[in-house]
């Protein structure tokens, strides 16, 4: 009996894939913000270029540290009428997927993420729209590029079994 509760029941069990955030940018922002690790403080890094702006809350997973040496980023994939994520503010959200990507500094996966409230029905990478996709795949391609010296090159999206992988490895 008590292997059959184990097998399928989680309870008590916490979730891999729930992870706390904190959100550097917000959505529709053009400002490209930096947590300050020495001041505690966000601070403006540049402005993107027009047309760009982020098209889901930006930040990262606390108590990571990823390949770049920066905590490992996010993107909270949300319905802006019903969720909305200000910046300099933590949030417990799902990961989902990853898209993974490299730039000047080396390797630099976006970790993608829902609220819970989202991850009824989306629980995997495979659950978003091509249009989504698309629209996070052309701006991760394309927000470094009136910046001198600076470069990305998007790879591939990745499932939320790789992603929360790449979580694991990175935990401090």
């Amino acid at each position: 009996m008590e292997d059959y509760l184990e097998e399928n029941y989680t309870l008590n069990k916490p979730e891999e894939n729930l992870v706390n955030v904190y959100v550097e940018i917000e959505q529709f922002s053009n400002i490209k913000y930096e947590y300050n690790k020495e001041t505690n403080h966000l601070e403006i890094d540049r402005l993107l270029s027009k047309p760009y702006v982020y098209p889901y809350a930006y930040g990262f997973i606390v108590n990571t540290l990823a390949e770049d040496g920066d905590e490992l980023d996010i993107l909270i994939v949300s319905d802006h009428k019903k969720n909305t994520y200000t910046n300099d503010s933590f949030y417990n959200v799902y990961i989902i997927g990853a898209l993974d990507m490299e730039d000047e500094k080396g390797r630099d996966p976006k970790i993608l993420c829902v609220s819970k409230e989202e991850y009824v029905k989306i629980k995997d990478i495979n659950d978003l729209t091509d249009t989504v996709k698309n629209n996070i795949y052309r701006f991760f391609t394309n927000y470094k590029n009136d910046v001198p010296g600076k470069w990305s090159k998007v790879t591939q999206f990745i499932n939320k079994h790789d992603a929360v992988k790449l979580y694991k490895e990175s935990k401090l």
